[in-house]
């Protein structure tokens, strides 16, 4: 059985905790994306984060996730466009919503970052509690749990056991880094070129 934390901030969260959990996965779990993220001042996203803990208050997973205004005609063009600009001097958040989404707003990612060994559909299972009682709590319309990377994929029998329902997102790029450091990169090409 596990349990979940939630932080308003990053800055809040117990940074040891996190970075042991983070270490060996992408720089947008750490917290030092996750400053500079908040610090941005993105649109309108209210950003929050998690830790869950075990039975024996270890930590086991973390996840990060964030409201937003979502505007349903974002794409909508010509007269279309042209109504809703009319509609909205009078009525401006109309066909507007807030929304609830898990993982990073600006790149693909792993939904949460999970200790190997954990029992990632139980871990699924208490972060969508939390997720839909803060909807509740903050007037979400719908909860999005986002851009899943490919290796994460195994997930998605879980989300639909939770009855979220999978669907394309917006074309993306996802790329398996191998170097820690730029430097590293720039030496495989340097060796690269060597071989040729």
């Amino acid at each position: 059985m596990y349990s979940i934390k939630t932080f308003n901030s990053i800055g809040d969260v117990p940074r040891n905790q996190w970075n042991a959990l983070a270490a060996g996965h992408s720089c947008a779990c750490s917290c030092e994306f996750w400053e500079v993220l908040e610090a941005s001042g993105l649109n309108d996203f209210c950003y929050q984060h998690a830790l869950i803990y075990d039975e024996s208050d270890s930590p086991v997973a973390l996840a990060s996730f964030y409201t937003l205004t979502t505007d349903i005609a974002i794409f909508s063009t010509g007269w279309v466009k042209d109504t809703l600009g009319f509609i909205r001097k009078v009525f401006p958040d109309f066909l507007k919503f807030r929304m609830l989404e898990c993982g990073t707003p600006i790149t693909m990612n792993r939904p949460f970052i999970a200790k190997e060994g954990s029992n990632e559909g139980e871990i699924l299972s208490c972060l969508e509690k939390t997720l839909s009682g803060i909807a509740k709590k903050q007037g979400a319309f719908v909860v999005a749990i986002r851009d899943i990377e490919p290796r994460s994929i195994h997930l998605e029998p879980h989300l639909k056991s939770l009855n979220y329902h999978v669907v394309a997102s917006l074309p993306n790029t996802h790329m398996d880094i191998t170097w820690a450091t730029p430097d590293e990169y720039l030496l495989s090409i340097k060796s690269h070129y060597r071989r040729l």
